[in-house]
């Protein structure tokens, strides 16, 4: 009887010991625990999620939240108000153009030393792309997709070429003009099909002005230099094209794109290419796969947005979004190693772009097959990203970019003669830098 007592006992208390050590090697596997702010939405939303729940598998004991959020002012207003309230996130989904402001505020920690000891070369990515995440010499997020494709391509209608008599897209600006002419068609004094638009994509001066051979901040980004005889005779060349291409100039373009369909195409410039009412159109990698799925009968390629000389810029990086490392992370060495896993593994990062149809920063994803197959001429892609230049990532460099913009458009449209236009908008947007210097 005694035996048996002392044996419940001890079964007892070696069953208590038992789940002590379960509970409590449930605590140890639990207790790493990432968040993750992003503002990827709709379905794919459901994708970061897939790359979250790859990661915990992966890592047992870690668990990673997602929240989502929107973009724009949202996103940037939640973080900060989280920091601010001391429920950092781990990991943040972060604009360029905002990178400056935050770190400024130490709410962000680079990653330079983090690359170094990995070996993680910068030639993993083009250059225009990683080189949006630096701030004062260094490097605070990981490009999660691509900001130089917005505006480095050109779409050309085939049909229109091949009724043209012309083989080859154009790459500089002479051959540009001169096929836009050869494509322009009137019908009386109705324009029926436009050679060329000037408008496309994101920040199309820009891309226009950099491609021409203009600049637009010095290499400190303390000074405004578009109003220099580069970006000057740029700008005289396009207003130029515009009234040779056409009888009434740039406006008669425009005045065509008002005249179509907004609802069935989305906008006029679309409409008029998938009409066939525009031979060639500026713009960016989304509306490949747009123009592919909805207009089967369009007959249309893409090649390299036209740079003065051969082999120049295709256009402007005005900033993309980065997966960055929160000041403050509560395991360093795992918020990078989640940072990598978003950023740098194609099995995630590089699916989650081939899924959207869209580049990816890191160069080695992009010689996926599945991409050629969507799109039989995705080396053009890769070559227009490493092609494109990218700007100062400041608070305002967009709105630099938007007085550069109006100053071109009045140059285009007759208001004003380009050197004057570009001089008094210079100033405007030198105002305007100084006063971000000034208080900083």
């Amino acid at each position: 009887m005694y035996r048996v007592r002392r044996f419940h006992r001890l079964a007892a208390m070696q069953f208590a010991l038992l789940c002590a050590t379960l509970i409590f090697s449930a605590h140890a596997l639990a207790q790493e625990h990432l968040t993750v702010l992003h503002c990827w939405t709709e379905h794919r939303n459901d994708w970061v999620n897939e790359m979250l729940d790859a990661f915990e598998a992966a890592h047992p004991g870690v668990t990673v939240t997602g929240q989502l959020t929107t973009c724009g002012n949202t996103i940037l207003e939640e973080f900060i108000t989280q920091v601010i309230g001391g429920t950092p996130p781990d990991v943040v989904m972060i604009h360029s153009l905002n990178i400056p402001g935050v770190v400024d505020r130490g709410f962000l920690q680079p990653l330079d030393a983090h690359l170094g000891r990995d070996n993680i070369s910068m030639d993993t990515w083009y250059p225009s792309e990683i080189e949006t995440a630096r701030w004062n010499g260094q490097l605070y997020g990981l490009p999660m997709r691509t900001g130089g494709d917005t505006n480095s391509l050109l779409y050309i209608n085939k049909t229109a070429f091949a009724e043209a008599g012309v083989a080859d897209v154009p790459t500089t600006w002479n051959e540009w003009l001169d096929t836009a002419q050869k494509l322009t068609r009137y019908d009386g004094d109705r324009l029926t099909r436009a050679g060329s638009a000037f408008y496309g994509g994101d920040f199309s001066e820009a891309a226009w002005f950099v491609s021409g051979g203009g600049k637009i901040f010095s290499d400190d980004a303390r000074r405004v230099e578009f109003s220099q005889n580069a970006g000057v005779e740029a700008v005289t060349f396009m207003k130029d094209a515009g009234d040779r291409i056409y009888r009434a100039g740039w406006p008669e373009v425009n005045a065509m794109f008002e005249q179509m369909d907004q609802s069935t195409y989305g906008s006029g410039p679309r409409g008029a290419f998938a009409s066939g009412r525009l031979a060639m159109w500026p713009n960016g990698i989304l509306e490949y796969s747009y123009l592919d799925q909805n207009f089967a009968d369009l007959d249309f390629g893409i090649g390299i947005r036209p740079a003065l000389e051969a082999g120049g810029p295709s256009g402007v990086n005005a900033g993309t979004f980065h997966w960055a490392m929160v000041q403050g992370a509560k395991d360093t060495s795992l918020t990078w190693e989640l940072v990598k896993w978003l950023s740098l593994r194609e099995e995630t990062a590089g699916y989650f772009m081939l899924r959207q149809a869209r580049p990816s920063p890191v160069r080695a994803f992009n010689s996926n097959p599945a991409y050629f197959e969507m799109n039989p001429e995705w080396l053009i892609v890769g070559e227009a990203l490493a092609r494109s230049t990218s700007l100062p990532m400041l608070p305002v460099t967009a709105q630099i970019l938007n007085v550069l913009a109006s100053a071109v458009g009045s140059a285009l449209f007759g208001d004003a003669d380009p050197g004057t236009a570009l001089e008094q908008a210079a100033a405007q947007a030198q105002g305007i830098l100084d006063e971000h210097w000034s208080g900083r």
